[in-house]
């Protein structure tokens, strides 16, 4: 059923899907015809049919997906959870999980390295409008983060409404820059989330470092 309606959507002239929840499809208690298979095996089958069915030629974007069975199969992915309007979840007992800038920040800074190897990643929208609880230092810091990993580049916020000044910051974002999962993050194994993160440049000047 799911590959008949994404030809569908290719037939209408779709070059550019993105898919969602995809890991409702293999909760724990999900029902499989072959129980001899994971959930990941089956999930892995579903997505090849997916791909299949899109053809080489369409963009798909992987979003809520386990990571390991879209391998080869998505052109860009989803690497963590939904940036949110508040730099911390709303429920402080699950800090990791809810969507939030920090824990969407966290997720983009440790698998850049999967950027541009496995897919390009996909670290969700940059927030520049002026409703949300954002300072301007937080969206800097999303800004920074989002361009040194150099994944996809999106906004969502009417344009004609954002201040000058914080358009200012997308337009210097733009275009992406060109990391291939070289970041680097000096103490990635010694704190939940990375304080300082590095990439290697090279232009007429030489080699060096941001």
């Amino acid at each position: 059923h799911a590959a008949n309606e994404i030809r569908k959507a290719v037939s209408w002239g779709f070059r550019y899907l993105k898919l969602d929840f995809l890991y409702a499809g293999v909760l724990y208690d999900c029902d499989r015809v072959d129980r001899a298979r994971s959930r990941a095996e089956v999930l892995r089958n579903a997505l090849g049919a997916i791909r299949e069915a899109a053809g080489p030629d369409v963009f798909i974007v992987g979003c809520g997906c386990p990571l390991g069975s879209a391998i080869g199969l998505f052109d860009a992915m989803r690497i963590g959870c939904d940036v949110g309007p508040n730099w911390y979840g709303d429920l402080k007992w699950d800090k990791w999980n809810l969507p939030s800038v920090s824990t969407s920040l966290r997720n983009s800074i440790t698998r850049s390295w999967m950027n541009q190897h496995w897919w390009v990643n996909d670290p969700d929208c940059v927030l520049l409008r002026t409703t949300t609880s954002l300072t301007d230092d937080e969206l800097r810091t999303i800004a920074t983060v989002v361009t040194l990993t150099g994944g996809m580049f999106m906004l969502s916020d009417a344009l004609a409404e954002v201040p000058a000044e914080r358009l200012r910051i997308a337009k210097i974002m733009w275009p992406p820059f060109p990391n291939k999962g070289n970041l680097i993050v000096p103490k990635l194994l010694a704190e939940q989330s990375p304080s300082v993160i590095l990439t290697q440049v090279e232009n007429d000047t030489g080699m060096g470092y941001i």
